[in-house]
């Protein structure tokens, strides 16, 4: 219905265009262009104004809208005339610009100069356009999407003392619409064409970078809308979710929709997969206060009504009481607004509504089949998880995904590409450097992963087989990921000394690789680290003032959990854990030195002994879960000195394996833990699994508490960070870092994904006792706008969807 009433409007104002004459051209620069080669009509370039007709006294936003085309003449038919007739249609004034382009014998800054001055001359001339100068954005389609671009990266506000007055008018957009645009000049994806028609032939090295326009966003640059589709051959994908991803890293407001089918050149897409994107977009205007709301914006029909709650805006750090109406599994009302007789309404008495949690460090990987429902993360309020982290994912992603896409899954799903799992396919356990055969290979099964919609990829760089990794290797494998427009996750190979080195090594990976990087469950570990968190935010914070696009998360616990294989020598497993437990078992001399190279672990920590080290899951122990030990060696052995511990340590290991030991390391402080929390770019992730109520392990509590214990630990009673900040940091920020354009804001048009939580009793119950309890206080919580819990039990339901990266 949508698309057929879209359709409809559409073709009407195809008609319009096709029946009135166009408006008269109005020069840019009426003595002539600067740099002009002659003074032909080529030589002059000019915008068409299409002022809405109606109210003379009313103050329409404007657009400038920059076609792009075959470049013997730009497509002013579909890229031009009918989007102006269309945006006539929505209350917008379209100024169609015909710029300058090596077709007319130009190069580089002639297009650039035409768009900035196309925006001033809005400005100028608002009164006598009806044009409201304070709505004033620029529309770009192919090569013009590069102008667009340009514009909204390299912009001033005007000269004041200019002659021409003109000249002292602002050139920035306020707002930008990029439809499957030109972005990248220096990349494999670059369309080279619009590259010469833009930028001339030869253009130097140092202006295809300055002009790449994802390399010059900045905080400054304007709310985006981008759309794209997939199959796009000659202009690639890759350009939008390049730009996307740059500006989410700078904090700028972005809403990216990339549509399956579809060839280049669509105008307003009609008949096709992205014929919705117009409909789209004049929401998105809407959102963003630049159209005002149509009655059909307000439609009474909701599915489910949120009545009497006080609505928190991540984005905009606020709270106000309001009405929230969910419709089609998308927000379709904020605030006050009427409601039809017999609407599903559920009270809320004042709680706090805010989006659903995007987890970013997540273990459930096939866990999730045999628990679809992952109960202990939506019970924290987590409609969002991305797994595959530290190294360790599924194998065949696309798979996976297809089983979960039948069977159905309870929060939203999404994965990146563990290169320990790549490593371990192509080489096992080996601890050597792949051949380029074998690296060859491990970059296929990336790419395979990526094209199946990972987000990423990951490592897990103290864990075997990943800390055999060199850089070099690692950058390699990455530099897949530059191709798909995702992002390098790093469980890096040190928490503690060498911290900074670690940083410097993912940062350079990412670097190598033209990724942005991400910092897995950003920490200080062991007792001479306790304080180093200001040094650590000092070296994150140059880097990204250098224009490095690095994020971290966190969990809110100064206990980490991993593995007993931590403790022994990385050299020592590359034999595979089985292998290594029967020489521990067989071999005397080699369990000797397992025993001295354990006491020196206990050395290194500098707690003196694994007093610091708790079992969590012990298979064939069962009974010492739950201990640390120096207490399962007192139990097992009758003593608790350093020898009966690394004892201990290895008859752990030996029973279990092949499966791992779990642990919990206490090793990390408070203090850290807030300072870290303070941080507004660092998400809050839980690095959990799932949980099991009546499980015998003795998992970390943060796989039942960690959301609900920063709002209740740290911002109620703490006070180490307000509420709306809190809440950015499980929202919007960990959207942004993998690029989630709807979800994670309170806004119309964003899936209804949501946790409705009382914030004076919002509390986690889990202890390392009893890491399972439930939390308290979150009453409330809808996935993709169907209720997944309520009064903290779980409908069953299963509303998650499986997210595919840049679809």
């Amino acid at each position: 219905m949508l698309r057929a009433l879209l359709s409809s409007s559409l073709l009407a104002a195809v008609a319009l265009a096709q029946q009135a004459p166009p408006p008269a051209a109005v020069p840019l620069w009426p003595d002539g262009a600067p740099g002009a080669l002659g003074d032909e009509p080529k030589d002059r370039p000019n915008v068409r104004v299409h002022v809405p007709s109606g109210d003379p006294n009313a103050r329409h936003p404007a657009i400038v809208v920059c076609p792009g085309g075959g470049y013997g003449g730009l497509a002013m038919g579909h890229e031009g005339a009918q989007i102006a007739e269309w945006l006539g249609s929505i209350g917008v004034a379209a100024v169609v610009l015909d710029y300058r382009h090596r077709g007319k014998g130009y190069g580089h800054p002639a297009p650039l100069d035409d768009a900035r001055r196309a925006l001033r001359l809005v400005r100028a001339r608002a009164d006598e356009w009806r044009i409201d100068p304070t709505r004033v954005g620029v529309l770009g389609f192919s090569a013009g999407g590069h102008l667009a671009a340009s514009v909204s990266t390299w912009h001033d506000a005007g000269a004041a003392d200019a002659a021409d007055p003109v000249e002292r008018r602002s050139c920035r957009p306020d707002f930008a619409v990029l439809c499957y645009p030109v972005i990248a000049f220096d990349r494999p994806f670059t369309h080279r064409g619009s590259q010469k028609n833009l930028l001339g032939d030869g253009a130097p090295p140092e202006l295809v970078l300055r002009l790449s326009c994802e390399r010059q966003v900045a905080a400054d640059t304007p709310p985006t809308f981008l759309w794209h589709t997939a199959d796009d051959a000659g202009v690639p994908v890759q350009n939008s979710l390049a730009y996307a991803e740059a500006l989410r890293a700078h904090g700028v407001p972005v809403e990216l929709h990339v549509f399956e089918h579809g060839r280049h050149g669509l105008g307003l897409a009609e008949g096709t997969d992205a014929e919705p994107w117009p409909e789209l977009c004049r929401k998105w205007l809407v959102q963003r206060g630049v159209l005002p709301a149509r009655d059909d914006d307000a439609a009474r029909r909701f599915d489910l009504v949120l009545r009497g709650g006080t609505l928190l805006d991540p984005e905009a750090l606020t709270t106000t009481p309001g009405d929230l109406g969910v419709r089609d599994g998308h927000i379709a009302a904020l605030g006050a607004f009427d409601v039809a007789a017999g609407t599903p309404t559920i009270e809320l008495a004042g709680a706090v509504v805010a989006p659903g949690f995007v987890d970013l460090h997540t273990h459930v990987d096939t866990e999730v089949v045999r628990a679809p429902l992952c109960p202990n993360f939506l019970r924290m309020g987590v409609t969002t998880i991305l797994t595959g982290n530290c190294g360790g994912s599924v194998e065949d992603l696309e798979h996976h995904f297809a089983r979960l896409d039948k069977g159905g899954v309870g929060p939203n799903y999404a994965s990146l590409v563990g290169l320990g799992t790549v490593r371990r396919q192509v080489l096992g356990t080996a601890n050597r450097a792949p051949t380029t055969d074998e690296l060859q290979r491990m970059q296929q099964l990336v790419e395979a992963g990526m094209r199946a919609g990972a987000f990423g990829v990951s490592t897990g760089l103290i864990y075997v087989p990943g800390i055999y990794a060199s850089r070099d290797e690692l950058t390699a494998l990455t530099a897949a990921v530059a191709r798909h427009g995702g992002l390098y996750v790093s469980h890096m190979r040190h928490e503690d000394d060498l911290i900074l080195d670690a940083i410097d090594e993912a940062l350079a990976i990412g670097r190598g690789a033209g990724v942005p990087v991400h910092i897995s469950h950003i920490k200080c570990s062991t007792p001479k680290n306790h304080g180093r968190a200001a040094e650590v935010l000092a070296h994150l914070q140059a880097a990204r003032a250098s224009g490095i696009r690095v994020t971290a998360d966190q969990y809110a616990y100064d206990a980490s959990s991993t593995g007993l294989d931590v403790l022994f020598p990385a050299a020592a497993l590359d034999v595979g854990r089985e292998a290594f437990a029967k020489k521990l078992s067989d071999d005397d001399a080699f369990r000797a030195d397992m025993h001295r190279a354990l006491l020196g672990t206990m050395d290194e920590v500098g707690f003196g002994d694994f007093r610091y080290a708790r079992i969590a899951s012990a298979k064939g122990n069962e009974a010492l879960n739950g201990l640390l030990i120096p207490e399962a060696a007192q139990r097992l052995l009758g003593a608790q000195d350093r020898d009966a511990q690394a004892e201990t340590a290895m008859r752990l290991f030996v029973a279990a394996a092949p499966d791992r030991v779990g642990m919990v390391y206490h090793k990390m402080a408070e203090a850290d833990v807030e300072t870290f929390l303070q941080e507004p770019w660092i998400a809050v992730a839980s690095d959990a699994g799932l949980r099991a109520d009546d499980s015998p392990t003795r998992p970390h509590p943060r796989g039942s508490g960690n959301n609900p214990r920063v709002l209740g630990r740290y911002v109620r009673e703490r006070h180490v960070l307000d509420l709306p900040r809190a809440i950015a940091k499980m929202t919007v920020v960990p959207a942004r870092v993998i690029g989630l354009a709807d979800r994670g804001r309170l806004a119309v048009g964003q899936w209804a994904d949501l946790v409705v939580f009382d914030p004076a009793t919002v509390a986690d119950r889990a202890t390392y006792a009893e890491p399972t309890l439930r939390p308290e206080g979150i009453s409330l919580v809808l996935v993709n706008g169907q209720v997944a819990v309520r009064d903290n039990q779980l409908t069953g339901v299963r509303a998650g969807r499986v997210l595919r990266h840049g679809r």
